[in-house]
């Protein structure tokens, strides 16, 4: 009996493992609802590691207050160039990130913006 125990949560955990390295990986959507400074305020998304260099991001937006600017950004290995988003959709994030590397979506709002803006959406780094 115990050993039949110890094999179910096992298995139970390496199927939980997957599903949690999916999210890790930078092929699967994670949500974000954040909420950018006024004045070039920037604000970040959670971290994802890069499971290809180089291939863009995508930035899906369901609500925004404001338009602002976007790119993808490594703290370690560079950055991509800024994509103004002022509208909802999905944007591709161009960098040259390189694979392994964790990698989110950076959000700046313009010098000119004087309220905080929200955004909500969802970001993968590949």
């Amino acid at each position: 009996m115990n050993k039949k125990v110890a094999v179910s949560i096992a298995a139970g955990l390496i199927v939980l493992s997957s599903s949690a390295l999916s999210v890790f990986a930078g092929t699967s959507y994670a949500k974000f609802n954040i909420t950018v400074a006024p004045v070039n305020g920037s604000s970040n998304t959670s971290n994802q590691t890069k499971s290809t260099s180089a291939k863009s991001g995508r930035l899906k937006i369901n609500s925004l207050g404001k338009a602002i600017d976007v790119r993808e950004a490594s703290s370690s290995a560079g950055t991509g160039r800024w994509i103004r988003v002022n509208k909802t959709g999905t944007f591709t994030l161009p960098n040259g990130i390189s694979k392994g590397t964790k990698a989110h979506a950076g959000l700046s709002t313009d010098v000119t913006t004087l309220v905080h803006v929200l955004v909500k959406g969802s970001f993968r780094s590949n």
